[in-house]
């Protein structure tokens, strides 16, 4: 009987740690994403500023600014 429940806390242990290590992968995919999206438009808004006139320097500029804020957001 000793045995047998030793066996079913390891097993319970194991389960909780594969459990555990489940969402850190799936919370880190998470925040992986939340970074990579405004990455990708800042580069798209800077390949814009190279394309663009004057004009729509200022636009262009503000827009990277917004997403460089969102990115600070996160890692408060």
């Amino acid at each position: 009987v000793m045995k047998e429940v030793t066996g079913n806390r390891e097993l319970y242990e194991l389960l909780h740690k594969k459990s555990r290590a489940e969402t850190v992968a799936e919370i880190s995919g998470m925040i992986a994403h939340q970074i990579r999206t405004p990455l990708s438009a800042i580069s798209i808004y800077l390949s814009r500023l190279d394309d663009s006139g004057k004009e729509n320097i200022n636009e262009v500029k503000e827009k990277i600014s917004s997403n460089i804020r969102h990115l600070g957001k996160l890692v408060e």
